[in-house]
């Protein structure tokens, strides 16, 4: 107790502008965990976002096809998921009024699948009819509807004397869709099961499981409960998306390095006046009786002081700004007239354990680099010092 009362009253001495210095470094530090915080947290929203669209909209947690197993035995094998029954395969679309024709995928649900919460948020409006198909409405100005039912979309289907064999059928376009994917609404039409299965049997079709147990061991029970079955997980199925993701995280994470690299530089030279400027209060110490390893730890108590202090107001300063990130972003989004500072697009995510490995990795390069300075200073004896000093 002794020793952190000095440590405290070195730190934030006026002598030879003490206080000035660990204020500056407390910024230095306080600035750096901040910034780091910040970025984090925005590049975490983000991606969680795009993650959670691809996986409610894009693709199932799991897809599975060519099972022997039912909609029940998947779900009895974890509680927590939802299976549905799909359907996909590609077609040509034409509009026999416009003219004009365009590729595309056509995916067949059940409607219970629009019922639940995380599929329902990504859609604007309704997007299944009972009868014909929907269009985004991408695809709609792609091939110039006019409010015309005109339309011919050509599927591939087993034939009698080939494999496979293009089957061409008129149908109606009853309705209209949005999702939050702008790479969905470009390229998916949309109908119930009872429509697609009319046209193609059981041709592609498959269950979608949502989860919220490990995606990966569920795959690994399906597996194993049929061997045989294709399972892939939203990971493999969007391989390019998710890849582009890790990617991006792989960036952020480097450009983080280079803010924490800064952190490290800035704690380095700090400690290292702190403690130069202390040589004489040091050597006095000594000279009183005090032995060296605890003259040593007053000084490193003083460095920690210095480094917990900075790091405390920049990680309150972080979360407060996370808190009220909306507000920021709308402030910034007014100054810039830009798209991208609509808070709605961002929710910023900052797990504890980040912070906590943030916090404590700052605070280990802190107490390294004090007591690394404060091992060379203190092996001088104690009428080197003070000559050093007068000098």
């Amino acid at each position: 107790m002794f020793n952190l009362k000095i440590a405290f009253r070195y730190a934030f001495s006026k002598i030879r502008r003490q206080r000035l210095t660990s204020i500056i470094i407390s910024l230095g530090i306080a600035a750096g965990i901040f910034a780091m915080f910040v970025i984090m947290s925005l590049m975490n929203g983000l991606q969680s976002k795009q993650i959670d669209s691809l996986r409610a909209v894009e693709s199932f947690d799991i897809m599975i096809k060519n099972t022997k197993l039912s909609a029940s035995d998947i779900e009895n094998l974890d509680s927590s998921s939802f299976v549905f029954e799909f359907a996909e395969t590609p077609v040509l679309i034409n509009n026999l009024s416009s003219s004009e024709s365009t590729s595309a995928r056509i995916r067949a649900f059940d409607p219970s699948y629009f019922e639940l919460d995380r599929v329902r948020e990504n859609f604007t409006y309704n997007a299944v009819p009972s009868q014909g198909i929907s269009l985004s409405y991408t695809l709609g100005y792609s091939l110039r509807y006019a409010g015309n039912n005109s339309f011919e979309i050509t599927f591939l289907r087993p034939g009698k004397t080939a494999t496979i064999v293009p089957y061409t059928q008129s149908i109606e376009v009853n309705s209209f869709y949005t999702s939050s994917l702008s790479e969905f609404n470009s390229t998916t039409v949309l109908c119930s099961l009872e429509t697609y299965k009319a046209i193609l049997g059981n041709k592609n079709t498959g269950y979608g499981v949502f989860c919220s147990s490990s995606v990966d061991k569920l795959a690994a029970k399906i597996k194993a409960a049929d061997p045989d079955a294709e399972v892939q997980t939203w990971k493999e199925y969007n391989n390019a998306v998710y890849g582009a993701l890790v990617l991006e995280k792989t960036i952020m994470y480097i450009f983080l390095s280079f803010v924490f690299l800064i952190i490290c530089v800035n704690l380095r030279n700090s400690t290292r006046r702190l403690i130069n400027s202390h040589k004489l209060e040091g050597a006095m110490l000594r000279a009183l009786g005090c032995n060296k390893q605890s003259v040593r730890s007053i000084f490193i108590l003083q460095g920690m002081i210095v480094c917990v202090i900075g790091e405390a107001f920049g990680a309150i300063l972080g979360l407060l700004a996370l808190k009220n990130m909306d507000s920021i972003l709308g402030f910034f989004g007014k100054i810039s007239g830009s798209p991208l500072f609509i808070a709605s697009m961002i929710n910023p995510v900052l797990s504890s354990t980040e912070i906590i490995v943030i916090l404590l990795a700052v605070m280990l390069l802190g107490l390294i680099y004090t007591y690394a300075g404060c091992r060379k200073i203190f092996k001088s004896e104690i009428m080197e010092v003070i000559y050093d000093v007068s000098d």
